[in-house]
């Protein structure tokens, strides 16, 4: 809508053929709303497949998997489809791929708290310290969170590793 209102705020004068350069004008215009719109579709698109596989990962895992990979290379630069991907592996219990998509998310955007937060909890059985490490990481990006602060005292609490 703000293009198109600033598309139609710019026509009248676009239009006006007297003027000198006014055909340059349109061309430039024309341009800058196709360049808007190319830039604007890869990242509607790839939230759209992450939506899309948060609502079916339980029906149909491997289609959420796919989709969610698509979504990633549709936004290369976003952090959202690699965590949607971590989450949804966590809860179908395949903690390797899991923990994989997620250090995929945090090279992303290393300062998201979600990512490191689960992370950590990926990581709570197979590696402890690790584990420990990620929801410091977390708790630091995301003091008040009461989430990552209740999971990392709980993790400080159970007993020395090997007793």
């Amino acid at each position: 809508p703000v293009f198109g209102l600033l598309g139609s705020a710019a026509a009248p004068a676009v239009l006006d053929t007297r003027r000198p350069g006014a055909r340059r004008a349109r061309i430039t215009v024309a341009v800058a709303a196709i360049i808007a719109a190319v830039a604007a579709v890869p990242p509607y698109l790839s939230e759209r497949y992450t939506t899309d596989a948060y609502r079916n990962w339980q029906s149909d895992l491997q289609r959420a998997y796919s989709d969610l990979d698509r979504a990633a290379d549709l936004n290369p630069f976003a952090h959202d489809p690699l965590q949607a991907e971590g989450a949804i592996a966590r809860e179908a219990g395949d903690r390797e791929r899991a923990a994989e998509a997620l250090r995929a998310a945090i090279e992303r955007t290393p300062d998201e708290w979600a990512s490191h937060y689960l992370l950590g909890r990926v990581l709570e059985r197979g590696d402890p310290d690790g584990a420990e490490r990620e929801l410091a990481i977390a708790a630091e990006l995301n003091p008040r969170s009461e989430m990552v602060r209740a999971a990392l005292s709980e993790l400080q609490d159970r007993p020395l590793r090997g007793e």
